[in-house]
């Protein structure tokens, strides 16, 4: 019971380091597709909001828990160092979810949809796994040790989930043209 509680507990604060920055830089990739000529069918063309922002950011938080805890799981059976177990969750987390979600209609869109967003979003598939291998490995060698965290974790935890989860649904109020 207390190994999964640790997965859980890593897997969940990994998930949060990795998925912030995947998000932003999934927020980056979507501008370039935009820039260099592409459209989305869910979104009209060269509107930037800050609805579709949070969403960008939190939609791996949130969706990428699941994965994030199979890593967790996972990696003290890889073979090798961090940077080979980083390497070996990319390439997990870029066969899936990543190659089913890069068959997405968007990306069978001719022009930039396809030749800037497929390799940009593959890119930030890996990216992800390995990120989120290397935040597992420094959070498993026990650099959070301040006591009121490990008193109040399981407090804390469940509701930042909650707030992803409210900030997630709140943020389609949220607009302005650019």
């Amino acid at each position: 019971m207390k190994r999964i509680l640790k997965i859980l507990e890593t897997g969940f604060l990994g998930n949060l380091m990795a998925g912030v920055v995947v998000g932003l830089l999934a927020r980056l990739a979507m501008t370039a597709v935009t820039e260099s000529g592409g459209f989305s069918l869910s979104f009209p063309r060269h509107t930037l909001t800050l609805a579709g922002t949070i969403r960008i950011i939190t939609t791996p938080l949130l969706f990428g828990l699941p994965m994030a805890w199979f890593i967790t799981a996972v990696q003290p059976y890889l073979p090798g160092r961090v940077w080979v177990k980083s390497l070996l969750s990319g390439l997990m987390t870029f066969i899936f979810p990543g190659l089913l979600l890069l068959t997405d209609s968007e990306f069978k869109i001719a022009a930039a949809n396809r030749a800037v967003g497929r390799p940009f979003f593959a890119l930030i598939y890996f990216l992800y796994g390995f990120l989120l291998a290397w935040a597992i490995a420094i959070l498993n060698k026990g650099i959070i040790t301040n006591t009121m965290w490990l008193k109040w974790r399981w407090v804390i935890l469940p509701l930042v989930f909650v707030g992803l989860v409210v900030v997630f649904e709140w943020s389609d109020s949220l607009t302005f043209e650019r």
